[in-house]
């Protein structure tokens, strides 16, 4: 029994070397309903498409979070940063990890937090 386990304990390892999974996704099609300017952010779950744009404030920007399905706006209005502005590229997608609904993570602790009420009426 223990001779079995210690077989089968090292075929799995033995196999599983050459194993890769890939978690890299990519954008699905962008909904006819959404600006151009937008990049995506998301994972293998789904994502959303974004567009940020400068405020006339230091630490604040002013953007869109549209559903990455049917373009419908999730959040509209300013987003308060946690670093200086002029520490990134706004536009460099790859800073841009995942939006939880209030938050918009960036990579190195960083992140933009929605501070406006927004309420999406159809």
């Amino acid at each position: 029994m223990i001779l079995l386990l210690a077989i089968t304990l090292f075929v799995t390892l033995f196999l599983s070397k050459d194993i890769e999974i890939s978690e890299k996704s990519y954008p699905p099609l962008k909904p006819k309903n959404i600006i151009k300017n937008v990049f995506w952010v998301g994972g293998l779950d789904g994502g959303v498409f974004i567009h940020l744009e400068n405020a006339e404030v230091e630490s604040l920007l002013y953007g869109t979070i549209y559903n990455d399905f049917n373009g419908d706006i999730s959040y509209q209005g300013r987003f308060k940063t946690n670093f200086l502005l002029s520490s990134i590229k706004i536009d460099s997608v790859e800073i841009y990890s995942a939006w939880d609904g209030e938050t918009l993570h960036l990579t190195n602790d960083r992140y933009l937090t929605a501070i406006d009420s927004f309420r999406y009426l159809r």
